[in-house]
């Protein structure tokens, strides 16, 4: 049997608003990241792992029962999580390192891990995503591709 053509089927999710403009204000909006670390809590100890937790992936709908809806869910797997995991995921949500740290600490609030251990695998978890963005850019600013085969002394201008 083969296949002539595939189907993604997803349901439409009404909300009034994603992740971003929440983390723009974040200090004015620390009930609504409490309430979303808990829903993180709760996938996570299901073994539910998004693999790209980002603030555009999540959607908001304050006025419902269920406040938070992901998006992006074919990058989900369904995994008992580390620690390490688990922070690394939280981690993607921000450049700011103050405000990873207080994700960190609502976790270890919330959960059965100790905050200080939740902070120190967000900072690795931070670093981490650093480097990759960091390579990522990299190769993208590098118009002949990643793999140049063209000696470094004859790229530019030579000395």
């Amino acid at each position: 049997m083969q296949i002539h053509e595939s189907f993604y089927i997803t349901e439409y999710h009404e909300y009034d608003f994603d992740l971003v403009p929440v983390f723009e204000q974040f200090d004015s909006h620390l009930k609504l990241i409490e309430k979303f670390i808990k829903t993180i809590i709760h996938m996570h100890d299901n073994n539910i792992y998004h693999h790209d937790l980002t603030k555009r992936n999540i959607l908001i709908t304050p006025s419902s029962k269920q406040v938070f809806s992901f998006v992006d869910n074919n990058r989900m797997s369904f995994v008992e999580m580390s620690l390490k995991m688990r922070m690394e995921s939280l981690s993607k949500l921000s450049n700011n390192v103050n405000e990873l740290h207080a994700l960190a600490n609502l976790y270890g609030k919330y959960s059965n891990y100790s905050s200080q251990r939740c902070i120190d695998f967000i900072d690795k978890g931070f670093r981490k995503s650093q480097r990759y963005k960091n390579v990522k850019k990299f190769l993208k600013g590098n118009k002949k591709g990643a793999f140049d085969a063209t000696p470094f002394f004859t790229r530019g201008n030579q000395r």
